[in-house]
């Protein structure tokens, strides 16, 4: 009987290609048929199974990675509870908005940055720059202190009100010329 030189498997008379892997069967093993040859035998079959646990593995792998790296994205949408909020609001915070600043320029765009150290310190920074310009103008920058208790920042004698917050994002709502306004702010 002949065997596959690629897989070992016992070929069909006559026939062209194994039917287990599809090899050509020019070069065939000639063996008597009372010692039939075992995979180990078989001189490809050594680097067939090499390859098959090389591909296994790297899929594996892969799909390790991709539950690693969508786990990450998830956790980054989900609220933080409010008595996360001190330690979560750490860091820079920016908020890309619009401002008037009359004739000179009209209605244009503004960066606000805010940076809540770990100290209870506070750092702001509201800017603009003209359409067409390089130069940063700043509106307002200021140093000063704040607290959190619950979902409430106290940052001077106003109060701030954390609407929700994930770990990359965060809606504050402050009163501002007796109107609620609510801002929406990304983590830097």
């Amino acid at each position: 009987m002949k065997y596959c030189s690629g897989c070992g498997q016992g070929t069909t008379e006559g026939a062209a290609f194994c039917e287990n892997c599809g090899r050509s069967l020019d070069t065939t093993l000639d063996v008597p048929a009372n010692e039939q040859p075992t995979r180990a035998e078989t001189p490809a079959s050594g680097r067939s199974s090499v390859r098959r646990r090389v591909v296994f593995v790297s899929l594996v792998l892969l799909l390790l990675l991709g539950l690693a790296l969508g786990a990450v994205a998830y956790t980054s949408t989900l609220p933080i509870p409010a008595s996360g909020y001190g330690r979560a609001l750490v860091g820079t915070w920016k908020r890309v908005g619009r401002v008037y600043v009359g004739s000179a320029g009209g209605d244009v765009p503004s960066t606000s940055v805010m940076e809540f150290g770990s100290d209870g310190s506070l750092h702001t920074k509201d800017s603009y720059t003209l359409p067409g310009g390089s130069q940063e103008t700043v509106l307002q920058q200021s140093t000063g202190e704040y607290a959190v208790d619950g979902d409430s920042i106290q940052v001077g004698t106003s109060s701030w009100l954390i609407v929700g917050m994930t770990r990359n994002s965060c809606d504050i709502q402050f009163r501002r010329d007796n109107a609620n306004t609510r801002l929406h702010w990304v983590r830097q």
